[in-house]
């Protein structure tokens, strides 16, 4: 009798660590709930010719501290930033008028190439915050904006913009070749000035 209360004793031991073990694992479990709801406000038509694409890849370094440059009272991050950025011509600023009659495209020149997207990643390589200098949500973002910034002004004062006119040309030529092997003629004149 002995030896059936023992084993019986034992497999509930056994059962309950089991159980136990279980409900452990499901509360240590991660849990993740995610909520999304996406609106879509507008859509906007573009014509904008993309001529040149430049990739970049910055070492960002931020610091920030109060007075004293002291480790308590400095928080710093070095980021790293990859960017693509995508440059050319809004063609919504060109007057094309057909004359099919007479079989003439008359335009304007392209206006400077500018800058059609920027599309970045960040990388945080290394966080440091002072005991009472922490990061907040508004860092991060202040952070995001300002290497976007930084390779906006990179991207200018690069051979970007001269790349993307030259190709911008080479486009309006072929343009011009396909359609002149169609019989048609293509004017290009200088964009009238805006006055204001």
């Amino acid at each position: 009798m002995k030896y059936i209360v023992g084993l019986i004793a034992m497999l509930i031991l056994f059962t309950s660590g089991y159980f136990f073990s279980q409900w452990l694992q499901l509360r240590q479990a991660e849990k993740n709930q995610i909520s999304s709801e996406v609106i879509l406000n507008r859509i906007k038509e573009v014509s904008k010719l993309v001529t040149v694409e430049g990739y970049f890849s910055e070492m960002y370094n931020y610091k920030n501290y109060y007075n004293l440059e002291w480790s308590m009272f400095t928080k710093k991050a070095l980021v790293r930033v990859k960017a693509k950025v995508s440059m050319g011509v809004d063609l919504n600023k060109v007057n094309i008028k057909l004359d099919n009659v007479n079989k003439v495209i008359s335009m304007d020149r392209l206006p400077e190439p500018e800058i059609i997207s920027l599309d970045h990643d960040i990388d945080y390589y290394d966080i440091t915050e002072g005991t009472f200098n922490s990061f907040t949500p508004e860092d991060f973002n202040k952070i995001n904006s300002d290497a976007k910034d930084y390779i906006r002004k990179v991207a200018i004062q690069s051979e970007l913009p001269a790349r993307a006119k030259l190709q911008s040309q080479k486009s309006i030529e072929t343009i011009k070749l396909i359609a002149e092997s169609a019989g048609w003629t293509v004017k290009i004149s200088q964009p009238q000035s805006i006055k204001g």
